[in-house]
């Protein structure tokens, strides 16, 4: 992690990282106030489509065979902890579109939502107003990811 870099200027896209994404490979991070961090078996399930757009319609594939670990939590600051896990497949999650719908339960909570390769991580969200992603944090999930996987 200590080498990879984001280059700003060519916009904002995942090609824009110094090094290549393992397309066999997802990474799942859930933000949960620290007083009651995630375990392991919270995530109770976890789907993942391909998707494919044509003619202004997205269909999604069938979903991919996958394994998936937990890696562990950490403290994520603002009170708030990172729970990790890693999910593999044999198949590749992205092709050159680069989207996959994906679908998990965690807790009492079904999460559905378009997946991409972004190494990013949303504002904590406070008011209505949308906020931009950021890679600081993402980067932070990440060096956690490879130190305990």
């Amino acid at each position: 992690m200590d080498d990879v870099s984001y280059d700003d200027s060519k916009g904002d896209g995942w090609e824009n990282y110094s090094h290549d994404f393992d397309p066999k490979r997802l990474i799942i991070v859930a933000l949960k106030s620290s007083n009651l961090p995630l375990k392991g078996d919270d995530l109770t399930s976890f789907t993942f489509q391909r998707t494919e757009r044509k003619n202004g319609f997205t269909t999604c594939e069938s979903p991919l065979d996958t394994d998936v670990r937990f890696i562990g939590a950490r403290d994520a600051g603002d009170g708030l902890s990172a729970s990790i896990w890693e999910v593999k497949s044999d198949d590749d999650f992205f092709d050159s579109d680069g989207f996959g719908r994906a679908l998990l339960d965690i807790r009492q909570a079904h999460i559905e939502g378009m997946a991409d390769r972004y190494v990013k991580r949303p504002e904590r969200v406070e008011s209505e107003r949308a906020t931009a992603p950021r890679r600081a944090p993402a980067f932070d999930d990440l060096q956690f990811y490879f130190k305990n996987r």
